[in-house]
């Protein structure tokens, strides 16, 4: 993931037309998909508020996105920080801190007490490798 990351902010490969296309296509179309309960309604209408967005933010969605050209996303490519990327794991933290730790520090939180910090890994010595433990 963090070695993607620092492909789309270096482009390299460069972004094609087509690429933007399918891209475009794929996030206009899964919008309809994201509403289909009311529960994702509710969560929408709470990124409004929490992100401080328009209240026409999810009305004009769709059309925004259609709109975006391979200019616009080589230039929202730029704006990408793959050195200060912050990478949220869930899961066991006694099975996966310790092989994370190889991308950086670890902090491990306890959801159900107000992700209290529980404990911190600092970055091992280990090389952090692309093909490395398959962990999302």
């Amino acid at each position: 993931m963090c070695r993607n990351i620092r492909l789309l902010h270096n482009l390299e490969p460069p972004t094609t037309d087509d690429e933007v296309a399918s891209a475009r296509r794929y996030i206009s179309d899964i919008f309809a998909v994201r509403m289909e309960t009311i529960g994702a309604i509710a969560d929408m209408t709470a990124q409004l508020r929490e992100l401080e967005l328009p209240d026409d933010y999810w009305e004009t969605y769709r059309t925004s996105i259609r709109a975006l050209t391979t200019a616009d996303a080589v230039q929202a490519a730029k704006i990408l920080a793959p050195y200060h990327a912050l990478i949220v794991v869930a899961g066991d933290a006694d099975v996966v801190a310790d092989p994370l730790s190889r991308f950086g520090d670890v902090t491990v939180v306890d959801p159900e007490h107000e992700f209290k910090v529980v404990r911190t890994l600092p970055k091992s010595s280990a090389p952090a490798t692309s093909g490395s433990s398959g962990s999302k």
